[in-house]
């Protein structure tokens, strides 16, 4: 494996890694009485280089987490967009984030492939809180740029706090991505097995992945939270198949701190 350390700064960069990383932060308090809500940190990842890869690098980069009378916000996770139903138990929101894409200069094993452009993502999700289980639903389509098709995640988590200011929320996902978003990501076309001497292959529309992750935090106090993730995700079917995956088990690890004002 080899390890770089890559600083970026960008709030749509977090916005992307959010649509695979849930926040690392302590929960937002709705209807707290504050018009305007505001955290803000930072965050370190060790992770796969891209979608499949057995190559691992640093990341790093600032949380920001605004919303504005529990409708409008703008965070790491979701991007910037409305919540259309919150209330408490149903939530429903649409939003509008960014997919920096994929660069053949990520990996060697990606030479010749070409580059995936970024763009413009729509991004509308639900939840459903259920007792202590929470049910989140997310479909995100690339709508500039080159399309890349449509990914679907389904998650099942729950959240614990103690009274010592622990607080866990351990999860458990399913992604599934259409035809585009299959082949875009491990897809092999003939002009691309020509340049990157990789074989041809195509790559259809089912379940990408399946993965279980867990935060771990300790509130400081009322605005300061320090926490830590693993998370765990496991390639299938086409995507594990694909040439361009070396690794079907991809790993992320993170630890960062946020504060609350």
């Amino acid at each position: 494996m080899t390890r770089k350390l890559t600083v970026l700064p960008s709030v749509l960069l977090i916005a992307q890694l959010g649509l695979a990383i849930p926040s690392i932060a302590q929960p937002r308090e709705s209807g707290n009485g504050n018009d305007l809500s505001i955290s803000l940190g930072a965050l370190a990842l060790y992770a796969p280089s891209y979608e499949g890869s057995d190559e691992y690098e640093f990341r790093g980069f600032p949380l920001i987490d605004i919303e504005y009378r529990d409708r409008f916000f703008l965070d790491g996770r979701n991007g910037a967009g409305v919540h259309l139903i919150n209330e408490g138990a149903v939530t429903l929101s649409t939003s509008i984030g960014y997919a920096f894409g994929r660069d053949e200069d990520d990996s060697s094993t990606l030479r010749g492939m070409g580059d995936i452009d970024g763009g413009a993502l729509a991004i509308v999700q639900g939840g459903l809180k259920v007792g202590m289980f929470s049910v989140d639903m997310r479909a995100r389509h690339q709508f500039s740029g080159t399309g890349t098709g449509t990914l679907f995640d389904l998650g099942l988590s729950t959240f614990q706090r103690y009274d010592s200011g622990l607080f866990i929320r351990p999860a458990a996902s399913l992604s599934y991505g259409t035809d585009d978003y299959m082949q875009a990501h491990f897809g092999v076309t003939g002009m691309q097995a020509i340049s990157s001497g990789l074989p041809s292959y195509l790559a259809s529309s089912g379940i990408k992945s399946v993965g279980a992750s867990a935060v771990i935090g300790y509130a400081l106090d009322r605005n300061w939270s320090l926490s830590a993730r693993v998370s765990w995700d496991r390639l299938l079917k086409d995507a594990e198949a694909s040439p361009l995956t070396n690794d079907a088990n991809q790993f992320t690890f993170g630890a960062g701190f946020s504060r609350r004002f």
